[in-house]
C-alpha cells in the first residue's frame, strides 16, 4: 500500500507481490514520488518495492508484526512444552492466554504462576517480555498511531 503522508491516506493498493504488479498500479512519475510504503512480511513484496520505489520509506503493516510476536511466543511455547513432563506439558499448555495478557490483567495467584514459569525458562521471559512490550507499543497513547 502506498501512503500519502500529509493526509495519512492510502494512494493505491498493489494486486501482487511481483515487480510488474507494482509497476502497473501507478504511474512511474507517482511512484518516484512515493514517501512510504506498508507492505507485508514478503521477500518478493519487499523485493519488488525496493525495486520500484527505492529506498523509501518501508513499514510493516500491524497484523503481521503481531502475528511474527505470536508465532515466536508458540514457537518457544512448543520448546518449553518438550522439556516438561506429560502431565506438567497438559497444564502448560492451557496456559497460553495467559503469557498474552498484561501483568495488572492477572490476579495474583496467576501472576505468581507465571512469575515461576519465566524464572525456570529464561527464554520464555525473553519472549513473553517482547510480546509484551509490543503491546504496549500499540496499545500507547500518541498524536501519531503505532
Amino acid at each position: 500500500m502506498v501512503v500519502n503522508l500529509e493526509r495519512s491516506r492510502p494512494i493505491t493498493t498493489f494486486k501482487g507481490r511481483r515487480v510488474d504488479d507494482v509497476v502497473k498500479c501507478r504511474p512511474q512519475e507517482e511512484l518516484d514520488r512515493v514517501e512510504a510504503v506498508v507492505l507485508v512480511m514478503s521477500k518478493s513484496s519487499y523485493s519488488a518495492i525496493k525495486e520500484v520505489c527505492g529506498d523509501q520509506v518501508q513499514v510493516i503493516d500491524r497484523f503481521h508484526m503481531v502475528k511474527q510476536a505470536a508465532d515466536a511466543l508458540d514457537s518457544v511455547l512448543r520448546s518449553v512444552q518438550k522439556q516438561l513432563d506429560s502431565e506438567e506439558a497438559k497444564a502448560f499448555e492451557k496456559l497460553r492466554k495467559r503469557w498474552l495478557k498484561l501483568p495488572n490483567q492477572l490476579d495474583i495467584d496467576k501472576l505468581i504462576a507465571r512469575a515461576d514459569w519465566r524464572r525456570r525458562f529464561p527464554e520464555l521471559r525473553e519472549v513473553i517480555d517482547w510480546v509484551q512490550d509490543l503491546r504496549k507499543w500499540f496499545e500507547r497513547k500518541d498524536e501519531k498511531p503505532a
